[in-house]
C-alpha cells in the first residue's frame, strides 16, 4: 500500500457523537489513501492521551468516543486484536483514568481491552542516534503491535504545544518519564521519537485546549480532527492550526534541524478541508509556572506532574499566597520554591529559608545546611502542604490570616492532624 507519509488530512467534525465520529475517521483514513488491508491481521494498541483521571469533556484528555471509533473501525477491517494502552502522569492511576473517562465502559462493551503500562513487562531499549536521552524503558508487548497514536491537540506551559509525538511519553516508565524531563524536555522527546514510531496518528481537535495546558487551560471548540503517518507532520499542522511556527516550538525546531521534522508547513500535503477555515490564534500559556508578588518558583527540571500541581495550588489559592507574600513584603522577605531534581547548590548560598517541593528535591533539602521546607510527594497531594511548611517556617503570625483556609490550616498545625 502506498501512503504518503508527509500527507495529513483534515476533517471537520462538529461533535463527538459516535456516528459523527466514525464517518469523520473513515473519511480521514480515506483521505490518506489507508484501506482495510493496512490494519487486515494485525495485532493494534490504541494509544489516547488520558494523563489523568479527567471527565471526556474537559478537553483534558482524548475524547473517549474518537478511541472507540477508531478501535471500531480497526476491528471492522480485520485486524487480529485491538488494546487500549496507556499509561497516565507520573504517579497518576491509570485504570482510575480508564474508568473516569468512560472508556473503560465503552471498550468493555465491545470486547476491548484498556492496558495500564505501569502494570506490564518493561525492556531496555538503546536509541541510537539520540544526543541525551540514549536508553528508555517501554513495555515489551510494544514489539508485537502496530502502534495507532489518538492524541489531544493543547497548549502545554513547557513545550507550548502537545499533541503528536509528545503524546508518545505516555508509552515510556515513569522512571523514563523523569529522565526526560531530567534531561531537558524537548530534546528528549525528539530522542524517544526515534525509537516510539506510530503507524498512524488521529488527532482529537473536536474540543481543543488553550491558554495553561495540558491540564489548566480552557477548552475551546475547533470542530476537527486531523491525522497523518508521521507524527512531525501532524505536529507540524498543529502547530499552524493553534498560532505557531515550527521554529517557535522547541522539539519541532530540534527534530527539523535534525531533517525529522519539516522545516515548515509548505513541506506538508493537506488534504480534506482547507486548513485556513481551522486557525485559531489560541491563548498560548503564559509560562511554565505562575508569577506571584513576593513568592517565586525554580523549576530545576521538574516533570510535569510536579508543574501542574504547583501551577492548580496556586490558582486554587492565590490569594492566600499574595496575602503571604504582603506579610512577608513588610517583613522584607520573600519565598522561593524550588522543584526538580537539577537544584543546583550553588543557587541556594544567598536564598533564605528555600522551600523545596515534591520528591526529587528531598536530597538537597537534607543536604541544606539552613532553614528550609521540604513538601514530600510525588507530586505533592495537597495545596495545604504547601502553607503547612511556609506558615511555621516564616514564622507567620496566625493573627493575620483570616478565613476559612487559615482556619482549618492552624487547627491542623497546631494539633498536627
Amino acid at each position: 500500500m502506498d501512503i504518503d507519509n508527509k500527507k495529513v488530512a483534515l476533517v471537520h467534525t462538529a461533535s463527538y457523537e459516535i456516528s459523527a465520529l466514525t464517518e469523520s475517521v473513515q473519511k480521514l483514513l480515506s483521505a490518506l489513501g489507508i484501506q482495510r488491508d493496512f490494519f487486515r491481521g494485525k495485532k493494534v494498541l490504541l494509544k489516547p492521551n488520558l494523563v489523568i483521571a479527567a471527565e471526556p469533556d474537559s478537553a483534558i484528555i482524548t475524547h473517549p468516543n474518537l478511541v472507540i471509533a477508531a478501535a471500531q473501525i480497526i476491528k471492522d477491517s480485520g485486524a487480529k486484536e485491538v488494546i487500549i494502552a496507556e499509561s497516565s502522569l507520573i504517579s497518576a492511576d491509570t485504570m482510575q483514568a480508564f474508568k473516569k473517562s468512560g472508556l473503560q465502559k465503552v471498550a468493555d462493551a465491545i470486547g476491548i481491552e484498556c492496558v495500564d503500562l505501569k502494570k506490564v513487562a518493561l525492556t531496555d531499549v538503546k536509541v541510537g542516534d539520540a544526543a541525551l536521552l540514549h536508553s528508555i524503558m517501554v513495555p515489551k508487548l510494544l514489539d508485537g503491535y502496530m502502534l495507532v497514536n489518538l492524541p489531544k491537540l493543547k497548549t502545554h506551559i513547557q513545550t507550548k504545544l502537545t499533541c503528536a509525538v509528545k503524546n508518545l511519553k505516555g508509552i515510556l516508565s515513569d522512571g523514563t518519564k523523569r529522565r526526560v524531563h531530567f534531561l531537558g524536555l524537548d530534546q528528549a522527546i525528539v530522542d524517544f521519537s526515534l525509537h516510539v514510531k506510530p503507524a498512524l496518528n488521529i488527532v482529537d481537535a473536536v474540543i481543543a485546549m488553550e491558554g495553561m495546558g495540558a491540564l489548566n487551560g480552557t477548552p475551546v471548540n475547533m470542530n476537527l480532527i486531523f491525522g497523518g503517518v508521521d507524527p512531525y507532520c501532524v505536529d507540524t499542522v498543529a502547530a499552524e492550526l493553534i498560532g505557531y511556527k515550527t521554529g517557535d516550538v522547541g522539539y519541532l525546531k530540534i527534530a527539523s534541524e535534525r531533517g525529522i521534522a519539516p522545516p515548515w508547513i509548505g513541506e506538508v500535503t493537506l488534504t480534506g478541508e482547507d486548513i485556513d477555515g481551522f486557525k485559531r490564534d489560541l491563548e498560548k500559556p503564559s509560562g511554565a509556572l505562575p508569577e506571584l508578588s513576593m513568592v517565586s518558583f525554580e523549576d530545576a527540571g521538574a516533570c510535569s506532574a510536579c508543574i501542574h500541581t504547583l501551577t492548580a495550588f496556586t490558582n486554587a489559592r492565590k490569594g492566600e499566597l499574595t496575602r503571604l507574600g504582603e506579610i512577608l513584603d513588610k517583613r522584607g522577605e520573600n519565598v522561593t520554591i524550588f522543584l526538580g531534581p537539577n537544584v543546583d547548590k550553588q543557587t541556594l548560598k544567598d536564598v533564605h529559608k528555600p522551600v523545596f517541593f515534591g520528591k526529587c528535591t528531598k536530597a538537597v533539602s537534607d543536604s541544606f545546611t539552613g532553614e528550609c521546607g521540604f513538601v514530600p510527594g510525588c507530586p505533592p497531594a495537597m495545596s495545604s502542604d504547601l502553607f503547612e511548611k511556609l506558615i511555621p517556617l516564616y514564622e507567620i503570625d496566625e493573627k493575620k490570616l483570616k478565613g476559612s483556609f487559615f482556619d482549618r490550616l492552624l487547627k491542623k498545625i497546631k494539633h498536627g492532624d
